[in-house]
């Protein structure tokens, strides 16, 4: 099964085209070493025809992002 992978998002899917998380266009993927690690991204059904950046914009909405991150040991990101 081949395998395609986008580096922006670290993600791997097997259809080729252009990711779901980005937009930017999956690169083949030679050896399954290439991508230990990444996300599996598998397509979705569409639920009630929602798309994959209003089910992202909702689960942002209970986040806080008023302010930098800390780290325990005091470190922003």
């Amino acid at each position: 099964m081949p395998h395609y992978k986008c580096v922006t998002c670290t993600t791997r899917l097997t259809a080729p085209g252009a990711c779901e998380g980005c937009g930017s266009a999956l690169e083949p993927v030679d050896g399954l070493s290439e991508i230990v690690g990444y996300r599996l991204m598998r397509p979705r059904a569409s639920a009630g025809g929602e798309s994959f950046a209003v089910a992202v914009a909702m689960a942002l909405q209970g986040m806080d992002t008023t302010g930098p991150r800390r780290h325990t040991d005091g470190r922003t990101r």
